[in-house]
Formats: C-alpha cells, sequence, structure tokens
C-alpha cells in the first residue's frame, strides 16, 4: 500500500464525510478499487466549526509601554470561569472530532506504545546497607512497586512501596519521590492527586505499618538525617511554587520546625543526604549561580542545627558536591566553564585539590565518589563516555561509547564500598542496558537488560550528523531510521528539538518514536544551542540575549536535511515540548515552509507576558534564561522572537497542541491564546487541532495508558498528514 491509496483522515473529517479527500487522491488507474472504497463510506457527522475565541481589547502593562492582548481573558487563574472552561471544551471536542476518523490508527498505536513502555518500567537491582532492592511495575497494573530483600539469602521480597495500592483508583494518583532512613525502617514517599506541582508527605509508621499523613503539603525534595532522627523537608511556597523553606520533622511525630528561609526569588532549595551518610545538605540553586549548605550539628531537640556554607555563592559560580570517607568532592566550574571535580578535606574546606578535568572539547557532567575510584561522565563532541579514575596509584579506565550516538550515564551507586560501578546505557533504538564494571579488572557483567517487546536495535540506523548554521556554528544531529527505510528522498522526516536550560537532548531510548520508525519515518534529533551537548558555551550561546540562535540552528538543520536528497522535502515534521515547543513554534513564525506539520506539546508560546508577571510560578528564576522584559534592550530582542508576539498573517503548518489546565510551568492559557491568534492569523485552511488536558499538569496524565493515548493521537496526526494512516509503510514504491 502506498503513501496515495485511499484512507480516511482528519482533514476530510471537516467535510463531514470519512474519506472523500482521500478518494480524490486515489489515481485514475484505482479507479475499481476506489469505487469499492467509495460504497464502503459511510456519512459522519460534520466536524463543529473552529473554535474561534472572541476577541476583547486588554491593555498589558510593561515599563515600555502597553501593547494589546485580545486573548487576555483566557487566562483564569482560579481555573473555574464558565466562559473559560466553555471554550476549552469547544476546543476539545473540535480536536475529537477531526481525529475521530484516526480511531482504529490510534488504537493500534495505543497498543503498541503500551506493550513497549509497560515493560520498561523494572530496574535493575541496587544493593545499599545489607539489601537489594529494585522497582518494577506489575504486568496488570500502572502502580509502580519499590521491593527488597536481604542480601545473599533467598529471602522472599518484601514490597515496601506500593503506588497501585496507595491510588485507590484515582486515576491522577502518582508517587513522586522517597527516601529510606539510613537504618532500613522509616519510610517516608512524596505523592501526588492533581497536576498542580503541590507533593504531600507521607509516612509510614515502622511499628504498626499504618499509613501517617503528618499534613504537610507542597514538598518538593526530602532527606533523612543520618541517625533517623528527623526528616528534612524543602517546601514550595503555595503561590509561587518555588522551594523557599527548608524545614525538619521529628521522626517520632512532632511539629516541622523551620531550618532556612531562602528571600532570593531566583534561588530554588533542595535537601539530600550524602553518600557518606553523615549530613544532610541544602542545596540552593539560580539558572546560573548555586550554594551548598551542610547541616554540620543536628542539634538537640527545638535547638536549629548548625549550618555552613561549602563555598559561599558567587555570581556565575555553579557546584555540586558529595561527601565520602573524610572528604566533600565538588563538581565545579570555578576555574574552567566546563567543570572539574574537586577534593575538599573535611578539616580544611579552604583548601580545593583538582582530581580530575575534562578532556579537550568536553565537560564533565556528574561523579560518583567509591573508596578506593572515582567515576564521572564527561561528554565530548556530543558523545557521553565514562571515565575511572583509582585514588591511590592514578590509573585510569574509560568506559567509551559505541560508534553510533548512545547515552552512557552513571546508574544508582549508592555504596562508596563497593568494589564496583554500575553504569547504563541506552539508545534511540536501543532499551536501557545496565552494566557492572569492576575496578580490579575492568570485567564488565551485564545487571539488567529492559524487555523490549517487538524492538530488535539492530533493524535501526542511528548515526551522527553535522549541520553548518548560517553563522558557522557546527550543529550535532543525530539521526535514526529503519535499516530498511530507504534513505532516497522518499522517506518523511520528523525533527526533534529542546535547546533551553542546558538540557542536552540525549540519544536515548524513547519507546514512543518506534511507531513512526516503523512505519518508515526518519527522526532527527537536533542538539541545537541552548543545550550542552557541545559544554557550558553551547548552552550560554543559545539563551538570553542569544536565544534566537536556537531558533536558527533548528531551521538551518531542517533546511540541511530537507535539502539532502535523502528525505521527502514536501514531507518534513517538527515536535518539541515545552521550551522545545517555544522553539517549533518560533520556526513556525519565521520559516513555515519548511514543514509539512507540527506537534507541540505544552509549548512555553506566552514568553513576554509570563516573564513580565514575577507572581507567576518559575519567572522570578529564569530571567536569566529568556531575557528579562522590563528591561528596554532585552525586551526589545524578545519581540524579535517570542512565538506569540509573532504571529503574522501567512501561511502555517497543519498543527497538533496540547495544554494542560493544571500546568504551574507552562499555564494553560499561553498555548490558548497562541492558537486563538493562530486562528485569527493564518492564510490557509491546514488543520489546526488543541488538546486540553482538564486533569493533567506540565508532565501529563500520569496513568501510562492515559499517555500512550495521547502520543498514539499525536503520532496518528502525523501519519495522517504524511498520507500513510492506513499503509504499512510511509515510504512506498515508486
Amino acid at each position: 500500500m502506498t503513501p496515495t491509496d485511499p484512507a480516511p483522515s482528519a482533514r476530510s473529517a471537516a467535510h463531514g464525510k470519512a474519506c472523500p479527500a482521500a478518494l480524490r487522491a486515489a489515481p485514475l488507474a484505482a479507479a475499481i478499487a476506489a469505487i469499492a472504497l467509495l460504497i464502503g463510506c459511510r456519512e459522519q457527522p460534520p466536524a463543529p466549526p473552529e473554535p474561534l475565541a472572541e476577541r476583547i481589547p486588554h491593555a498589558v502593562l510593561s515599563p515600555q509601554g502597553a501593547f494589546g492582548d485580545p486573548y487576555h481573558w483566557l487566562r483564569d487563574d482560579t481555573r473555574d470561569d464558565p466562559k473559560v472552561l466553555a471554550h476549552l471544551d469547544a476546543e476539545n471536542a473540535y480536536a475529537d472530532a477531526m481525529l475521530a476518523p484516526l480511531a482504529r490508527l490510534r488504537g493500534r498505536l495505543a497498543r503498541e506504545l503500551e506493550r513497549r513502555s509497560t515493560v520498561l518500567h523494572d530496574s535493575a537491582p541496587w544493593h545499599d546497607r545489607g539489601f537489594v532492592y529494585r522497582i518494577q511495575r506489575r504486568a496488570d497494573s500502572d502502580g509502580l512497586q519499590l521491593l527488597r530483600r536481604p542480601h545473599g539469602r533467598a529471602h522472599a521480597e518484601q514490597v515496601l512501596l506500593d503506588a497501585e495500592a496507595l491510588a485507590d483508583g484515582d486515576p491522577r494518583f502518582r508517587v513522586v519521590g522517597w527516601d529510606l532512613s539510613p537504618d532500613g525502617v522509616r519510610l517516608a514517599w512524596l505523592q501526588q492527586r492533581s497536576g498542580v506541582r503541590s507533593f504531600e508527605l507521607m509516612l509510614r509508621d515502622p511499628d504498626s505499618g499504618r499509613i501517617v499523613d503528618p499534613g504537610i503539603d507542597g514538598v518538593t525534595s526530602l532527606a533523612w538525617s543520618g541517625d533517623g532522627r528527623w526528616l528534612y523537608l524543602a517546601v514550595a511556597d503555595p503561590v509561587t511554587l518555588r522551594s523557599d523553606r527548608v524545614l525538619r520533622l521529628p521522626a517520632d511525630g512532632g511539629t516541622a520546625l523551620p531550618v532556612h528561609h531562602e528571600a532570593d526569588p531566583a534561588f530554588r532549595a533542595v535537601v539530600e543526604r550524602t553518600r557518606s551518610g553523615r549530613y544532610v545538605t541544602i542545596g540552593l540553586r539560580a539558572t546560573d549561580t548555586s550554594e551548598i549548605l551542610v547541616i554540620d550539628e543536628p542539634g538537640a531537640g527545638d535547638e536549629p542545627p548548625r549550618i555552613d556554607a561549602l563555598a559561599r555563592r558567587r555570581s556565575g559560580h555553579l557546584y555540586s558536591a558529595d561527601h565520602v570517607g573524610g572528604s566533600w568532592f565538588v563538581r565545579s566550574n570555578r576555574d574552567t566553564p566546563d567543570f572539574r571535580l574537586y577534593e575538599v578535606p573535611d578539616d580544611d574546606r579552604e583548601r580545593w585539590i583538582e582530581r580530575a578535568a575534562p578532556s579537550e572539547r568536553g565537560m564533565l557532567l556528574e561523579f560518583d565518589v567509591f573508596s578506593e575510584h572515582i567515576a564521572y561522565a564527561e561528554r565530548r563532541d556530543g558523545q557521553r563516555r565514562i571515565h575511572l579514575l583509582d585514588r591511590l596509584s592514578g590509573a585510569r579506565q574509560t568506559i567509551e561509547p559505541g560508534p553510533a550516538p548512545q547515552m552512557l550515564q552513571l546508574g544508582r551507586n549508592p555504596d562508596p564500598r563497593a568494589d564496583h560501578l554500575q553504569f547504563v546505557v541506552s539508545g534511540p533504538a536501543t532499551p536501557p542496558t545496565t552494566w557492572r564494571h569492576a575496578f580490579a579488572d575492568g570485567a564488565r557483567t551485564l545487571l539488567h537488560r529492559s524487555p523490549s517487546d517487538g524492538v530488535d536495535p539492530a533493524a535501526y540506523r542511528v548515526e551522527r550528523r553535522w549541520v553548518d548554521a548560517r553563522d558557522g556554528a557546527r550543529v550535532p544531529v543525530t539521526l535514526v531510521a529503519r535499516r530498511d527505510t530507504p534513505l532516497d528522498g522518499r522517506a518523511p522526516l520528523l525533527i526533534e528539538g529542546y535547546g533551553a536550560y542546558g538540557q542536552s537532548l540525549e540519544p536515548r531510548f524513547e519507546a514512543d518514536r518506534l511507531g513512526l520508525l516503523d512505519r518508515g519515518f526518519v527522526v532527527a534529533l537536533a542538539h541545537v544551542r541552548g543545550g550542552q551537548e557541545l559544554g557550558r558555551r553551547w548552552y550560554l550561546r543559545g539563551r538570553g540575549r542569544q536565544k534566537i540562535n536556537s531558533i536558527n540552528d533548528f531551521i538551518d538543520v531542517t533546511a540541511s536535511l530537507a535539502g539532502s536528497g535523502q528525505v521527502d522535502p514536501d514531507r518534513v515534521f517538527a515536535y518539541g515540548a515545552s521550551a522545545g515547543g517555544l522553539l517549533v513554534a518560533a520556526a513556525a513564525n519565521i520559516a513555515p515552509q519548511h514543514y509539512a506539520g507540527m506537534v507541540v506539546r505544552v509549548p512555553f508560546v506566552d514568553v513576554i507576558q509570563t516573564m513580565l508577571d514575577p507572581s507567576l510560578p518559575l519567572t522570578a528564576q529564569e530571567y536569566r534564561e529568556w531575557g528579562d522584559p522590563r528591561q528596554p534592550d532585552q525586551f526589545a530582542i524578545m519581540k524579535r522572537w517570542a512565538p506569540y508576539d509573532n504571529v503574522k498573517r501567512q501561511e502555517y503548518p497543519a498543527l497538533l497542541a496540547t495544554a494542560a489546565l493544571w500546568d504551574a510551568q507552562v499555564p494553560y492559557w499561553g498555548p490558548v491564546k497562541w492558537v486563538a491568534r493562530l486562528r485569527e492569523k493564518r492564510t490557509n485552511a491546514e488543520p489546526l487541532l488543541l488538546r486540553v488536558d482538564l486533569e493533567g499538569g506540565h508532565d501529563g496524565r500520569t496513568r501510562p495508558q492515559a499517555s500512550s493515548r495521547e502520543r498514539a493521537a499525536e503520532h496518528a496526526f502525523l501519519l495522517d498528514l504524511a498520507g500513510c494512516a492506513e499503509a504499512e509503510t510511509c515510504v512506498g514504491s515508486d
């Protein structure tokens, strides 16, 4: 079956029938087949009209003068305005009607993804303080379980935490973090029952086994003290959702006592226990500055603990730290933007001894310190590798990546006395595999391979490309396709990007890509500036005043691949989520001619108005990332690329966008207003759909089955646009 075979489509649904648009595309030579298909066509109720939002004049005030936003009324902080909710319902009804002809394909894609995703949530076992732990998902359940058994004995596993049982049928429930006291007796966890980033603290009584709710909400991280007497908590402000307070809760019950309050709105707090178990740290982090407070003495009763800074905050100094033996080990950029690893003795915190540095063009990423070895991950030229350093002899071993782009990362290594390292390897078509590497002789043992139902890594090709951007920068690209997909100009292309916060778009395994790859799509990961694929400078050249570089990189990669002769230039699609959605939306304004369609998930598009409102979550922490529109020069720069403010009268690609009513990171009204403005300005009639999750938050539905259905809808939309909704392959034959 070829991509032009008659098939119901989302486009044809607008005409009131399941297949007329596709029939018009059928070649004359296929008249008999077309007539047969016509007999089988059944009338469908016409899709409802596009939900055109009312325009209500509104002046947005700013230090640079007022500007209009006729869709401002769609912002409702209470989330209960009947008029706004009615509009969101209309958007969902319209999207559902337009996607209804693809129901069969969506169901098939969802089942494929559920089968692949369910088996990927079993973890490799890890050892800690005499026990072997692992995480699993039962075959008949969406909920994760935390299990353990005594090391070296044939005991049955004990279920420490069962998210399915805790959910009690609530589809929004999820466990988002936990910590077990060092003696292995007291368990504390964080749970969520809505899409808002507000987590409830729960405890299990060690004697009775009953669950205790201490009544503390908004907890974002937790850590037991080394002696198990205190539970330290980072707690978020209920309005800004910034983690600005640290409390400590007595293990045997009582009132939570204040430990620290962070007044600077640019910083957020995280609590952690060190690997040595001796300290709890309060990590304070802004965009480009950090500080670690060490709880040196816990205090007694109501007496506050003694807290000292490991290194006082200094603008531009980023560092992270862990404690092993009698020293701190600190990853810091104080001497180089791409970080080095230092040892800081307990008895002299002013003496920083360099222990590891990245190679030329490399960046030191993460580390684990053991009694006799140091393991650290480095990224060089976009590829990760792991180095092992003998602390006594200085001898070095390196775990190299394979020839194709893949992700190497440190695994769970909680015991600093271990004689081995756990590390994880995955690739765009290779599910995660956990290995044990012996320090003594380098022997490797396979610990765990994620089951991969129907996934044969050998069936896919993964390769690295380099694209010259317009200003001369060389942008790395990871290209993925099935080996039997010909790169001769007939295959459709999906290009993905992110490019923000220094977060790299890793070439890791993503089960939901396989549905497109197996149908003949080529997928390209564009590692644009704004990530850290090529080091810290790569990030700095794609943020703030230089954000346009991220967008131009994405467009230049698209143009290069589309013109390579290897993919179909008329079937090029783009995908981005959150800050990646900003990237894609900006590309739609600047170079819409390159794209046949786009999928953007909870896109951050209303940048200027968000950054003008410090009452919104995260705003005050992100001026350096996006710019501060209160400053005239920065406002002018942002106005050149901000997606919502640059929608213009022109043709736009087909679009499927999503938003979430309870999203605290990208408020729902940003994507909703953006779609409303696109409907007002665009000059063509390609599908423009918006699906609003009325229960979920930024990360989407909490249940895997619901998430699978959402991804299936997105991929069915793309397959339909590519003309192969019912075809076995999107490549077709000559």
